[in-house]
This record gives structure tokens, C-alpha cells and sequence, in this order.
């Protein structure tokens, strides 16, 4: 039986990649000049939005801070999102049903950081904040939303050091993405140690870090 679980989780993940690679490309006015770059993008952020799944499945957090009972979380993409990472990664948590700590997730698109973080701040079902390439200059370490519960997650290696609990990056050909343990800790969330064994696709930063409080 987890044989064929596996297998059709495969399935799944392989017809994501091919379905979202093939609309952006073919989405393209300019599809002859663009295609190969496009292309190579979009997988590249087929690739992104993978892993943030199995972080988002992968993140404890403490019982009070969630939503009510049948309330679903609430995670805000931030951002021009030229390659459509707010719908690769609503479609995979659609397809797949998957819960986040129990709750169902919407999804709600932000063109500016500000918006954002003051919507993030009034509602406090929201506890994931995607924040894209295209805003990495906008954002900077002290804008970490203060208040417990909340992660947040950069697109690029630009967040490098800025503060926030995950980014992608790419090292040779390949994508990793970089869990800051300590940010997640201070923020009242446990990084499962599911994540913390697979090193071939995530990185642990300040991994010896103490856990939350009341942990």
C-alpha cells in the first residue's frame, strides 16, 4: 500500500511539473524568442514551490496560535508573480488535499510588502508569508511580522540574511532551500525532524538552536 501511495504521489508531482511548465511557456506573446527561458524558469519555480510544500507540511506550530476549529490558515504571496508560484502551490496543496497543522489554506495575492504586512498584522490566521523575488528589495530583517506563529518564506537567495525562516537558493544546477531553525524557534514554531534529515534538498541553518519555549 505505501508502494502505491508513493507511486501516485509521484504521479502527481511529475504532472504538476509538466502541466505548469507547459502553460507558462505557451502563455508566453513572445513564445518563439522566450520559450527556452521561460521554460527553464518555470521549472525552476516548479522546484521552489515543491519544497515550500513539504516545509509547509513539515512546521509545527503550538495549538493556540492556530485558527479555530474548520478555519482554514491563511498564506499571502507577496509580489509581481510573473510565473504563477501563488497557483503551482495552491494547485499542489489542492490536489494532494493536504492540511497545514490540520487546517485547510487560502491563498491571498499582495502586490505590496506593506499590504501585507499590515493585513498580517490584523489577522492572525495568517501564519505563512511568501514573500517573491520581485520584492527582495523591499524587504529588510526588521520587517519580520511580531507576533508568534508566523513564518516566512524568501524566493531567492537576495534574503539571504535578512532574517526570515526559509529561502530558496540554487547551488550547481540545483535548488535547495534554507531553513533558519533559530528564526523558527523565536517565532513559536518546531521545524519536524522530517526536514532536518533530508540535507540533499534542505539546508539547516543555526540547527542547535533551542527550541521554543514551553517545548
Amino acid at each position: 500500500m505505501r508502494k502505491l501511495q508513493l507511486g501516485l504521489w509521484g504521479g502527481l508531482i511529475l504532472f504538476f511539473l509538466v502541466f505548469f511548465s507547459s502553460v507558462s511557456v505557451s502563455s508566453s506573446g513572445k513564445e518563439g524568442l522566450m520559450m527556452p527561458l521561460d521554460r527553464s524558469k518555470s521549472n525552476l519555480v516548479n522546484l521552489e514551490v515543491t519544497h515550500l510544500y513539504h516545509v509547509l507540511k513539515w512546521v509545527k506550530w503550538r495549538e493556540d496560535d492556530l485558527p479555530p476549529a474548520g478555519k482554514p490558515v491563511k498564506c499571502l504571496i507577496v509580489g509581481k508573480d510573473d510565473y504563477r508560484f501563488s497557483k503551482r502551490l495552491s494547485f499542489l496543496i489542492a490536489e494532494s488535499e493536504t492540511l497545514v497543522a490540520g487546517h485547510g489554506v487560502q491563498f491571498l495575492n499582495f502586490e505590496k510588502l506593506d499590504d501585507a504586512l499590515w493585513f498580517t498584522q490584523k489577522d492572525s490566521s495568517v501564519l505563512v508569508l511568501v514573500c517573491l523575488d520581485s520584492i527582495a528589495g523591499d524587504w529588510n530583517h526588521g520587517l519580520f511580522p511580531k507576533r508568534r506563529g508566523m513564518i516566512v518564506y524568501g524566493q531567492s537567495d537576495k534574503f539571504r540574511k535578512q532574517g526570515i525562516t526559509f529561502f530558496s537558493f540554487s547551488k550547481g544546477n540545483r535548488i535547495r532551500l534554507m531553513a533558519n531553525v533559530r528564526r523558527a524557534n523565536s517565532s513559536g514554531v518546531t521545524l519536524s525532524t522530517a526536514l532536518l534529515k533530508h540535507k540533499r534538498f534542505f539546508h539547516i541553518e543555526n540547527e542547535n538552536a533551542s527550541k521554543p519555549e514551553g517545548k
